[in-house]
C-alpha cells in the first residue's frame, strides 16, 4: 500500500513538474521523453520491480484520463511504452540486505525443524552445561558465564550478488586442495566464482565471508578469504550450498573430509546465522548456531576411533575435549522452553532470539573462547556499530546459563 502511494506521488510530481517546466504548447513527445528520463533515473537505482510498478501505474492513469483528459492519457501511455529495459541497472553487488523471509534451505532441512516436545535430553546434559560454565569462568577467567552475540568479530558478513553481472575469478588454496565436492581434481582451485569488488571478509584471522545469489539459489562460503596484491583471490576453506537443498553434507565424506565447510563442524555457516533483517522483522524461523569452548573430540581416551560428531548437520569436528562432559559438534543446545522471558527481564529484541532458542535451538558449529551466538557481521571495521545502533538492548547476558540444556544426538558418527 505504501509503495503504491509512493509511486503515485512520484509520478504525479514528475508530471506536474514537467508540465510546469515545459509549456503545454510544446510537443507531447517532449513531455514523454522528459518524464521517461526522470522515471528511468529512479528505476536505475531501484531495479526491475519498480519498472514494472511504474508501467502498471502509468497504464492505469492512461485509462483514468482517457475520456476527461485525452492528452494526459496519451502522455501517460507514451511514457509507459517509452521506459526501456535498458533503464534497469545491471549490478553484480546488491548489498547486505538478506530478505527476512528467506527460507534456510528446503522444508525438510534440519536447519528448519522446530524441537519436538518428545525430544529427549542428553544423559550428560547437566554435566555439559556445568563444564561449559567452568571453562568460561575458571579456565578463561570470564567474570560471568553468558551467551554472547557475535556482532563485532568471529562471525561473517553476507553479501547479496547477481552472478549474471559479476566478473568470474578462480579462488585458490595455497595449502592444499578443497573438499572433493568443489575441487574434484584436488588442484586447490575453485573455478569461475562470481566476486564483486565491493565485498569484504570478517576482520579477524578467520576471515569469513558469504556470497548469496538469490536468483541462482546459491550460497558460497569462504574462510580466510582475501584478495592478493596480484589481484588473485585465495581462501583456506570453501563451501557451496544450494538453497533448495537440505543444506547439509555427509559426515567424514571422502579423502578430503576434513576440508568440508568453513567452520569447525563443516556445517553451512549461513544456515544458523541471525541476520540483521530478521531482527528488524522481529521473527526467526530456523535453528541458530553457536560456538563454545567446550566441544568434544571423543568420549574417552584410547579406543578404535579418533573423533566423533553429531551428524544431523556436522560433517567434521575440531572438538578438543575428551569426556562425556564435553558437547559434540553438531549437537543441539536449547533454551528451557518453560523459562518465562518476562521474569528474567529480557528486552523485546532479546526475546526474538530467546524464543528461537526455545523453539528451534542452536547447533554447536565451532570452537571459541566464549559461548558465542553467530550473527551477521555488518561492519568491515569490526565495530559492530550497525547492530549497536538499532539493537543495543539485546541483553542475552541476562539469561542464566543453567537454563540451557543439551539435546540427545541420535546420529553419532565416529572416525
Amino acid at each position: 500500500m505504501k509503495k503504491n502511494i509512493l509511486l503515485t506521488l512520484i509520478i504525479l510530481s514528475i508530471f506536474i513538474f514537467t508540465t510546469h517546466a515545459y509549456n503545454l504548447n510544446n510537443k507531447d513527445q517532449l513531455f514523454i521523453n522528459n518524464i521517461t528520463l526522470k522515471i528511468e533515473k529512479i528505476i536505475s537505482k531501484k531495479g526491475e520491480k519498480y519498472r514494472n510498478l511504474f508501467i502498471n501505474k502509468l497504464t492505469k492513469y492512461s485509462i483514468k484520463y482517457r475520456d476527461t483528459k485525452p492528452r494526459y492519457s496519451e502522455i501517460f501511455i507514451g511514457v509507459a511504452e517509452n521506459i526501456t529495459i535498458e533503464a534497469i541497472p545491471k549490478k553484480c553487488y546488491l548489498g547486505m540486505e538478506v530478505p527476512s523471509d528467506l527460507m534456510r534451505f528446503s522444508k525438510d532441512s534440519p536447519w528448519r525443524q522446530k524441537i519436538l516436545s518428545t525430544q529427549t535430553l542428553d544423559s550428560n546434559s547437566d554435566a555439559m552445561i556445568a563444564n561449559l560454565k567452568k571453562i568460561l569462568t575458571i579456565d578463561l577467567k570470564k567474570s560471568k558465564a553468558v551467551l554472547n552475540p557475535s556482532i563485532q568479530k568471529w562471525s561473517s558478513p553476507v553479501h547479496i550478488i547477481d552472478s549474471d553481472n559479476c566478473e568470474l575469478f578462480d579462488v585458490q588454496n595455497e595449502n592444499g586442495s578443497y573438499h572433493d565436492s568443489i575441487d574434484p581434481d584436488r588442484d586447490g582451485i575453485i573455478k569461475n566464482i562470481p566476486i564483486p569488488k565491493e565485498i569484504w571478509a570478517e576482520p579477524e584471522v578467520d576471515g569469513h565471508t558469504i556470497l548469496i545469489d538469490l536468483n541462482k539459489r546459491k550460497v558460497r562460503e569462504f574462510s580466510r578469504f582475501q584478495q592478493l596484491s596480484n589481484g588473485k583471490y585465495q581462501a583456506s576453506t570453501a563451501a557451496i550450498w544450494d538453497l533448495d537443498s537440505k543444506g547439509i553434507g555427509k559426515a567424514f565424506d571422502g579423502k578430503t573430509w576434513y576440508r568440508q565447510g568453513v567452520n569447525g563442524a563443516g556445517t553451512s555457516y549461513f544456515g544458523g546465522m541471525i541476520t540483521f533483517e530478521e531482527m528488524k522483522a522481529g521473527k526467526i524461523e530456523h535453528v541458530l548456531a553457536v560456538s563454545t569452548p567446550a566441544n568434544r573430540k571423543k568420549m574417552s581416551k584410547g579406543g578404535a576411533y579418533n573423533s566423533e560428531l553429531c551428524a544431523d548437520v556436522a560433517t567434521r569436528t575440531d572438538g578438543w575435549g575428551i569426556g562425556p562432559e564435553f558437547i559434540l559438534e553438531g549437537q543441539k543446545i536449547q533454551l528451557n522452553p518453560d523459562l518465562d522471558l518476562d521474569k528474567i527481564g529480557l528486552s523485546e529484541n532479546a526475546k526474538i532470539i530467546a524464543r528461537a532458542l526455545q523453539e528451534y535451538g542452536a547447533y554447536v558449529m565451532d570452537n571459541a573462547r566464549g559461548f558465542n551466538l553467530i550473527m551477521q557481521n555488518m561492519d568491515s571495521d569490526g565495530s559492530g556499530k550497525t547492530w549497536i545502533k538499532d539493537f543495543s538492548d539485546v541483553n542475552l547476558f541476562d539469561i542464566p546459563l543453567d537454563e540451557f540444556r543439551v539435546l540427545s544426538c541420535d546420529n553419532v558418527m565416529r572416525k
